[in-house]
């Protein structure tokens, strides 16, 4: 009788471990696509922030704010 129930209690235990441990796997697998995520958006914007025009000039920076100027639907 004892043994038994020694038994069904190690079986109750591998389900609980099992239950917990795919738990956890998908929380970490959910973090580790989140920070590839996270470091695809960087990317975008870091190629975005590098490509971005370069207003060193004076005469380039006003003619960019009259073109954006004319632009406007106001």
């Amino acid at each position: 009788m004892l043994i038994k129930l020694k038994l069904w209690a190690a079986a109750a235990g591998a389900f609980v471990l099992a239950i917990a441990a795919a738990f956890l796997m998908g929380r970490f697998k959910q973090a580790a696509v989140h920070k590839v995520q996270t470091l695809k958006t960087y990317k975008t914007t870091r190629e975005a922030i590098d490509d971005a025009d370069d207003f060193n000039d004076v005469g380039d920076a006003t003619e960019f704010l009259q073109q954006r100027k004319q632009d406007r639907d106001l």
